[in-house]
């Protein structure tokens, strides 16, 4: 997956780069595959190689040498530095140039990519009392760390500033680098999460990674990171270009609890299942994955589903328009969701054997190719719950009637993964199938 890909969803026209570990490179990786003009640029210096990375390069020192340009017409990659400091460093632009040169990008029709700190090449590091140098109009920050350190030792060859790291992750000089210390690190206030703006989105990538069991021990600690980070991208280097192997980020489950029992005759959601409601069999297999959080949408049977699951850690929303149809629901619980919200599974609240690998399955399968939509198959049929990614979402409030989210199958790519036990995505539509699925379950 390309790094531009990673920021299809996000309507950034200002990103700081921030961190170690192929910072610089992924600057320059993502500046070439936008089709819009880039600028780019550093609050504190970068090396001189670094100046004739894109197609031109222009020196500014005050506010008249931008005033002097004219940027409306200018296309491909524009470097902005101060003077030269030395054989090896280019120097940055005040904070007062670059909210100029930020007005210049927005009449431009450019994106701003700011390098806000220095690293001297290493993988890893700890920031001075100074850095980053953040502008505070930034819509994005990016933090980056090379996992390619793990397992040696920390020390100045490995670390840039390994004493303040290791004051900071509570690792001693000398011993072993593991993934713990990095992450106490990345989500430290005075470390990873350092300076950045308060109404700025916070992205944690990391790069340097090759091999699928570093993958699973940084999805370990997911949870931990997304309560920090609207996403973690996950990115090896393959000749000088990031590969994003996977993409981490709150995802959101939204249980649509709002049908009537027209042919069931009561409502399912409320059938017992071995000693406690469906619904409540549901929103605990929920609560059991890897989703960031829970949405319940109801509808005429509010109060009774609430008290069911009132004690659960979940958002539980009416519905007062249910009759409408599914589409109605599909855009209460959209509405509820936090703004970080990267995507939205969408369950059934009459599924009682759908299993908590099946939700991580689907949600392991957009985190690896952010396709827009994915749902599970079985022999050929297609079944629920289904994953919608962000940019459908405009599209999935746009909704009317009872059909749901199938109507945007033939506008968006899809993937789909294979489901062999197909009782899992069983429902419950008639008493009939009440009873099935009760003695299918009984027999195992």
């Amino acid at each position: 997956m390309k790094l531009i890909d990673t920021f299809k969803q996000i309507e950034a026209k200002s990103i700081a780069f921030v961190g170690a570990g192929g910072k610089t490179t992924a600057i320059f990786d993502l500046a070439n595959q936008f089709d819009t003009p880039v600028f780019v640029t550093t609050t504190t210096k970068i090396g001189v190689d670094e100046k004739d990375l894109g197609d031109r390069w222009i020196e500014i020192n005050s506010k008249n040498d931008l005033n002097l340009i004219d940027l409306t017409s200018i296309d491909g990659i524009t470097i902005f530095t101060g003077t030269q400091l030395d054989e090896t460093h280019m120097g940055g632009l005040s904070l007062e140039l670059v909210e100029q040169l930020r007005e210049k990008a927005a009449k431009a029709g450019a994106v701003l990519l700011i390098e806000a700190d220095g690293a001297k090449k290493k993988s890893l590091k700890a920031p001075l009392d100074y850095e980053p140098v953040i502008p505070d109009f930034v819509d994005k920050v990016v933090v980056s760390a090379g996992l390619n350190n793990i397992g040696s030792a920390l020390n100045d060859e490995n670390v840039h500033r390994a004493n303040k790291f290791s004051k900071l992750s509570g690792l001693e000089i000398g011993q072993v680098i593991e993934i713990d210390s990095i992450m106490k690190v990345l989500i430290h206030e005075e470390a990873g999460l350092k300076g950045i703006p308060s109404e700025a989105g916070q992205i944690l990538h990391l790069t340097h990674v090759e091999f699928e069991k570093t993958v699973d021990k940084i999805r370990k600690y997911s949870r931990r990171l997304l309560e920090k980070y609207s996403a973690v991208f996950i990115s090896d280097l393959d000749e000088e270009q990031i590969n994003v192997k996977r993409v981490i980020q709150r995802t959101a489950g939204i249980i649509l609890a709002a049908g009537v029992a027209s042919r069931a005759g009561e409502p399912k959601q409320l059938l017992d299942w071995f000693g406690e409601p469906i619904i409540r069999k549901v929103v605990k297999t929920a609560l059991a994955s890897d989703l960031s959080e829970i949405v319940v949408v109801t509808g005429e049977e509010h109060n009774e589903i609430k008290k069911a699951i009132s004690d659960l850690d979940v958002k539980i929303i009416n519905n007062n328009k249910w009759q409408a149809g599914i589409s109605s629901s599909i855009r209460v619980g959209l509405n509820a969701l936090s703004s970080d919200i990267g995507a939205a599974m969408f369950i059934l609240a009459d599924q009682p054997q759908m299993p908590v690998r099946l939700l991580n399955s689907l949600i392991k399968e957009h985190e690896i190719y952010m396709a827009p939509i994915i749902y599970p198959v079985h022999q050929g049929k297609r079944g629920n719950p289904v994953i919608f990614d962000k940019v459908t979402f405009a599209d999935l409030r746009k909704l009317e009637g009872d059909s749901g989210g199938r109507q945007l199958f033939s506008k968006f790519e899809s993937r789909e993964i294979l489901e062999n036990d197909g009782r899992i995505m069983d429902d419950i539509d008639t008493l009939d199938d009440y009873e099935r699925l009760i003695s299918d379950y009984k027999k195992g």
